[in-house]
């Protein structure tokens, strides 16, 4: 060699054929062809004695029975889906006209006049002997009457109308205030149910690990082709409802109405789902990153796999795992789930160095330009 090297402890050298491995005081050569020789002025073999241990398999706990069958049940769930919310503007409100004092007062003065003129017309004649009471009587009544009546009966309108104004403003209060709270429970209803379905398709780790464990029907239920492909739950938090809410105001106005105020808190109540699962799609996403302490980091990666075993089958889902050495440990768990051999079970989809990614690495490749000849087919 041109340069010195410097090996370290459990170092192994390997040239044509050669093996040379380092392990404290002791050097292991594999003697290929019987063709080593050993300078044992300097160093002095050592003999071993190798006895054939028993092969002992290892088998795993059986966690069905040979004839347990699971049948994967359809899936029956909603979907949330933009709600909107027509909200209509209060009815015009009954307005008082004002009529000049004189356009009112006026025919009150004619008929007035008329009577007064009729009265003291009647009255003279009398005195002068024109005429008596008893023939004047009746236009004496007449005349009275009519005085009452330009006196009275434009009051007693006007009041009727002011009654009827505030009697039909109050149903239109009363009505519009029900129409508001009709649309306040829709709108809560509707949040009601949108949280609902999110807890629905988005479960908690606790009900994840009872599906598997009791094997209930909501077992691999999810596919591929369905629009929550991939989707996981993450979280807990707030997200906004997808609700729309459409409300028309009118541009002018004459006079400011109070009933818009109950529009508005329709308008302005909040369409914010508290507490509820935050959810994230891996589908049509090529590259994911986690970023966070590494214990932490594990645990979330560890609930987000529970779900997806949860969810999909092995038909339907294929994990990959690629890690080293120092973290194998971690995703040791990984090794063993149906969702980590291909379809023949001839292949581990789990690699820790580097001649078990290329192996994998490979057939991915494979798989996926025969995917593209079919999809071009």
């Amino acid at each position: 060699f041109d340069q010195e090297i410097y090996f370290n402890n459990s170092d192994e050298i390997f040239w044509y054929g050669l093996r040379i491995i380092l392990l404290k005081k002791y050097i292991f050569i594999n003697n290929p062809l019987d063709q080593v020789r050993v300078d044992t002025t300097t160093f002095f073999p050592l003999k071993f004695s190798f006895y054939d241990v028993p092969y002992t398999p290892i088998k795993e706990l059986p966690i069905f029975k040979e004839d347990d069958y699971y049948v994967r049940a359809p899936r029956i769930r909603r979907f949330i889906e933009n709600y909107e919310i027509n909200i209509a503007s209060p009815p015009q409100k009954e307005q008082e006209e004002d009529m000049p004092t004189i356009l009112l007062l006026g025919p009150m003065l004619t008929m007035g006049a008329t009577s007064v003129t009729t009265l003291a017309t009647t009255f003279l004649r009398i005195a002068n002997g024109q005429t008596t009471w008893a023939n004047s009587w009746a236009s004496i009544v007449i005349a009275l009457v009519m005085l009452m009546g330009t006196l009275l009966w434009p009051n007693l309108t006007r009041k009727w109308k002011k009654k009827q104004r505030i009697k039909k403003n109050r149903k239109r209060v009363e009505k519009y205030s029900a129409y508001i709270e009709t649309k306040k429970n829709e709108l809560n209803e509707q949040l009601r149910l949108q949280t609902a379905i999110l807890h629905e398709n988005l479960l908690s780790l606790d009900e994840c690990y009872n599906i598997i464990l009791k094997k209930e029907h909501f077992l691999w239920e999810r596919k591929a082709i369905q629009r929550d492909f991939l989707t996981v739950r993450i979280g807990i938090g707030d997200v906004d409802a997808k609700i729309d809410i459409h409300y028309s105001e009118e541009d002018f106005v004459m006079e400011e109405d109070d009933m818009k105020s109950l529009a508005s808190t329709v308008v302005n109540h909040s369409k914010v789902l508290k507490e509820v699962p935050i959810s994230y799609t891996f589908n049509n996403v090529n590259v994911t990153a986690v970023v966070g302490q590494g214990n932490l980091l594990n645990t979330m990666i560890d609930n987000i796999m529970l779900q997806l075993i949860t969810y999909y089958g092995y038909d339907e889902l294929k994990i990959v795992t690629f890690t080293n050495t120092e973290n194998v440990d971690s995703w040791e768990y990984l090794k063993f789930i149906p969702h980590a051999f291909n379809d023949e079970k001839t292949l581990r989809f789990f690699a820790t160095n580097e001649d078990e990614a290329t192996i994998l690495n490979d057939y991915l490749i494979r798989k996926r330009r025969k995917r593209k000849r079919f999809n071009r087919s």
